[in-house]
């Protein structure tokens, strides 16, 4: 057993040029709790002691479909194809539509700042 160990994941930050339409994005497409600001960059509670933190930062760029990298936030949704209705309701490109492995579903789209982002059903 390892000497010392960490609690658990506390802050997950993300970059954008455009903080409010990223701070918008996250509060009203995703439905994400905004908290007060921390420091000078808005924050969002994602429970169990995890924030969500947009710093400004240089647009991640958008790699072609064959080069696509892993999500770098990915949420577990009750219910997938509400899910993408909501996205589509909210005009927002799903570029590999729905993906699935004999568990799982999955939807992946990118944020306002360019990172690429999950909705995944788990044992759909």
């Amino acid at each position: 057993m390892p000497a010392f160990t960490t609690d658990h994941l506390a802050v997950v930050s993300i970059r954008t040029n455009d903080i409010p339409q990223t701070v918008h994005f996250y509060q009203d497409i995703i439905g994400l709790n905004r908290l007060a600001h921390h420091g000078h960059q808005p924050a969002f509670d994602l429970g169990n002691g995890l924030f969500l933190v947009i710093a400004k930062g240089q647009v991640q760029s958008q790699p072609a479909v064959q080069h696509r990298q892993f999500p770098v936030l990915a949420f577990a949704v009750s219910n997938l194809d509400e899910a993408v209705a909501h996205l589509s309701r909210h005009h927002i490109e799903m570029p590999w539509g729905v993906e699935r492995n004999p568990q799982n579903r999955w939807v992946e789209f990118y944020d306002p700042g360019g990172n690429l982002i999950e909705f995944a059903q788990f044992g759909a």
